[in-house]
């Protein structure tokens, strides 16, 4: 396990069972920070504070002195105020006022089984946890870079925290049409030919393919893509790549799990919808243009309506169309790679 720092908060009456406890995570290979390494002349509240904002872990030991003394509390407050993992060690008592919100390891009186303890709690998987969610309510995205990164970071966070969400994309091609590749492979030269874009733009390009497709891969897709292109604004070799590239990653996917439709409301902009986590509109000035004023929202009953009328224009988009859903995406990938041949020839 990784030498974290573990700051050690206490009640003066508990210094010998804090000493204890700084020898058994010693010995458990952390690194213990308490107030016996404050140096004379400072003052002790900084020295605190600069202790636990610098600690990958807050550990208050927990005792029936110790719940009576305020500073522990004032302590842990702050602790989880600057977002520090907070793990309390609870002796002969439980947790009270707010530290009782935590989840303590409790030990025995001598603290005989606290390297086990801590053990079974995971410090990994508490210090490295998933960072809270990146976007509340509704937010604006003015720039294409800035749109990328949000899709990114809170695709990610979804993924971080165990939660998957069928992708719903309304594009030219879909976030899945992006090279998987490293920055500085060829097929970028030829994704991004007319407007050569920086290794680490590509980068986070990359990133939300990536991310998008493994929401994709866990709980299927749905797909509004153009019916006709127009090669003037990106040119015909990028099309290719993005063809290929995404005719390669349908026929990757689970089959009875995406449906590919090709509808003129494209035009209206993009749209990427996760399960009913969040959505994000983006208005496009002209088709093959960079997106601008991406809107963003996690507004629960809004995200629901956004994803509603997709599910609506995808069924107006296959209207009298009998054909299995097999049959229907083997359809759709013919049609995609009936426009890869013309771009071709």
């Amino acid at each position: 396990m990784y030498p974290y720092r573990i700051f050690i908060s206490y009640s003066r009456e508990d210094r010998a069972l804090a000493k204890t406890m700084a020898k058994i995570l010693e010995s458990a290979g952390f690194i213990p920070v308490w107030d016996h390494e404050i140096r004379p002349g400072l003052r002790f509240s900084e020295a605190i504070q600069r202790g636990i904002a610098t600690a990958h872990i807050f550990m208050p030991l927990i005792t029936e002195r110790s719940q009576q003394r305020p500073w522990v509390h004032q302590e842990t407050g702050y602790a989880v105020g600057i977002n520090v993992p907070v793990v309390p060690v609870a002796v002969n008592t439980l947790p009270g006022e707010m530290i009782a919100e935590l989840q303590a390891v409790t030990v025995q009186p001598d603290l005989s089984d606290l390297a086990m303890r801590l053990r079974e709690a995971d410090l990994d998987r508490i210090v490295r946890r998933p960072p809270p969610p990146p976007l509340s309510g509704t937010q604006v995205a003015e720039a294409a870079e800035q749109r990328t990164a949000w899709l990114v970071r809170y695709a990610n966070w979804l993924l971080d925290n165990g939660r998957y969400g069928r992708l719903r994309q309304r594009a030219l091609f879909s976030s899945l049409s992006i090279p998987d590749r490293d920055p500085r492979d060829p097929v970028w030269d030829r994704f991004d030919a007319l407007s050569p874009k920086s290794p680490e733009l590509r980068q986070l390009f990359r990133e939300e393919r990536i991310a998008l497709e493994r929401h994709a891969r866990m709980q299927g897709c749905t797909l509004m893509l153009a019916p006709h292109l127009d090669c003037t604004p990106e040119g015909a070799a990028a099309h290719r790549v993005q063809i290929e590239t995404l005719v390669d990653c349908l026929e990757s996917l689970p089959q009875d799990s995406v449906e590919v439709v090709f509808s003129p409301r494209v035009d209206e902009g993009n749209i990427t919808v996760i399960g009913d986590w969040f959505a994000a509109h983006a208005l496009i000035p002209r088709q093959g243009r960079l997106f601008r004023q991406s809107v963003f929202t996690s507004h629960a009953p809004s995200v629901l309506e956004v994803m509603q009328r997709f599910d609506q224009q995808v069924a107006e988009a296959r209207a009298g169309d009998s054909l299995p859903a097999g049959l229907r995406l083997e359809r759709a990938i013919g049609q995609l790679r009936r426009r890869l041949n013309a771009l071709t020839s």
